[in-house]
């Protein structure tokens, strides 16, 4: 079954953008085990927070505070 790139869009734009961190970080890793390439470079987005961003900020350092949030490290044993 091929799954078209446009498919793969749609899904990542289902996401919370609080999980942008993590779900970029793991895309690198596998581009990266893919491509056999220690870091890809991939220009990244620095435009200023917008209000809604600046609280998902807030709220997930709430939540980290709170000690609700997964270990990277444990994560990516499980990959």
């Amino acid at each position: 079954m091929a799954i078209r790139k446009d498919d793969l869009h749609k899904l990542i734009d289902l996401l919370d953008e609080r999980h942008n961190k993590f779900v970029y970080e793991f895309l690198q890793k596998l581009a990266d085990k893919m491509l056999g390439v220690d870091q890809m470079e991939i220009e990244y987005d620095d435009s200023p927070l917008t209000d809604s961003e600046r609280e998902l900020v807030r709220e997930a350092e709430k939540e980290i505070k709170k000690g609700e949030f997964v270990k990277w490290e444990d994560l990516k044993d499980e990959l």
